[in-house]
């Protein structure tokens, strides 16, 4: 834990921010075969431009096609921040 927050720390850019995705991102990304609440996660992320989703557990986004994000463990976030 210390080891992400040292990152957050050092980062460029932290944003802590939720504006709710719209309607039709969710649809596309459900249509894609994304369970609900994974597909109101991947159209936030698409929607806010993040590039990468820190997660220990939901790992199975990756396999949606297309997606303009990629998921990394926590540990994967800190080497890519060093």
């Amino acid at each position: 834990m210390r080891g992400v927050l040292r990152a957050l720390v050092r980062a460029k850019t932290v944003t802590w921010d939720y504006v709710p995705a719209p309607a039709e991102r969710i649809a596309r990304w459900e249509q894609q075969g994304a369970k609900k609440g994974d597909a109101v996660i991947a159209a936030h992320l698409e929607a806010a431009k993040i590039h990468y989703f820190v997660s220990e557990n939901r790992h199975f986004l990756t396999k949606l096609l297309a997606s303009p994000f990629q998921v990394l463990t926590s540990e994967e976030a800190i080497q890519l921040l060093r």
